[in-house]
């Protein structure tokens, strides 16, 4: 097997009828990577269908109790050695070539920390509310892209 290029960390809290396809969208991608899965104490079945993965290119880890987020991602974090990490929500779903789009855009020089990041598209029967809400809740720029109000832009390369 491929060393990782990409440590992908998915943390999962309740995620149960969404997180089987996050994962296999990550798996499709293009690049070679590693999926770190941290369920954070989930409920609903979360943890049977991750115990059931059989895939060299995932490790899943349990929290025994609900830590947050941000606490259970950096508990994926931690696990990795890639030289790039990235993150998927447990509800997303990646196009296979997203990761080596993000790769190009950044470069390969060690010397510099970097981010790049992709904007959603939301699909689906509750598509036309979450866009409702994000218009609500977040800043929309001259391109009609979604920002978040407390967000700085540190960087962009059109991916």
């Amino acid at each position: 097997m491929t060393a990782p290029r990409v440590d992908v960390v998915i943390a999962s809290y309740n995620h149960a009828p969404y997180l089987r396809q996050a994962i296999d969208s990550v798996l499709a991608s293009d690049v070679p990577l590693h999926v770190w899965v941290v369920d954070d104490g989930s409920t609903d079945g979360s943890r049977e269908m991750l115990d059931a993965l059989d895939d060299p290119r995932v490790t899943v880890a349990m929290n025994p109790d609900n830590i947050g987020a941000g606490a259970t991602f950096n508990r994926g974090f931690a696990m990795g050695q890639a030289p790039f990490v990235a993150i998927c929500n447990s509800d997303d779903m990646w196009r296979p070539e997203k990761l080596s789009r993000q790769l190009t855009a950044i470069g390969d020089s060690p010397t510099r920390d970097k981010i790049a990041f992709t904007l959603a598209e939301h699909t689906g029967p509750v598509a036309h509310e979450i866009e409702r809400h994000q218009r609500d809740k977040h800043q929309v720029d001259g391109e009609g892209q979604h920002r978040h109000p407390g967000a700085r832009e540190i960087g962009r390369a059109h991916v």
